[in-house]
């Protein structure tokens, strides 16, 4: 295996083991705690130019 795919296996090892809002909160959420959904959102209203 290379080193990229030894990565990614010890990720999914990691992610299996997480709750489901553990999952969302390590890995969906973004800088300002908002999920993709309601950046997307704020980005179409323009409360939110940065991304």
């Amino acid at each position: 295996m290379s080193k990229k795919e030894e990565a990614l296996a010890k990720f999914v090892e990691v992610v299996k083991k997480l709750s489901p809002e553990e999952f969302e909160d390590k890995y969906v959420k973004d800088g300002e705690n908002i999920d993709e959904t309601e950046r997307k959102e704020k980005q179409e209203d323009g409360t939110s130019d940065m991304f």
